[in-house]
């Protein structure tokens, strides 16, 4: 969070999405266990997502973290 009480509109949306916004609490209250057990669980997913559905959910996957990464470069060159 930055030095501020209150958080800022980019980050009360990113908190409201369930799993990055659990994920946010486990880190800030270092629950180190569940943010683990958290990752297990999202691979397990992409994997049997990837079983399921072959070549077509492993673009997706693929698609999906191109962006993930992109917002991360991003976000941390503007702050």
């Amino acid at each position: 969070m930055s030095d501020d009480s209150r958080p800022s509109f980019i980050e009360r949306a990113l908190r409201a999405i369930p799993v990055i916004g659990y994920a946010a609490r486990c880190v800030e209250e270092e629950r180190v266990k569940e943010l683990l057990i958290l990752v297990g669980v999202v691979l397990l997913a992409a994997v049997l997502a990837v079983v399921t559905w072959g070549y077509p959910a492993l673009i997706t996957i693929a698609l999906t973290l191109v962006a993930l990464v992109g917002a991360i470069v991003i976000g941390t060159t503007m702050g």
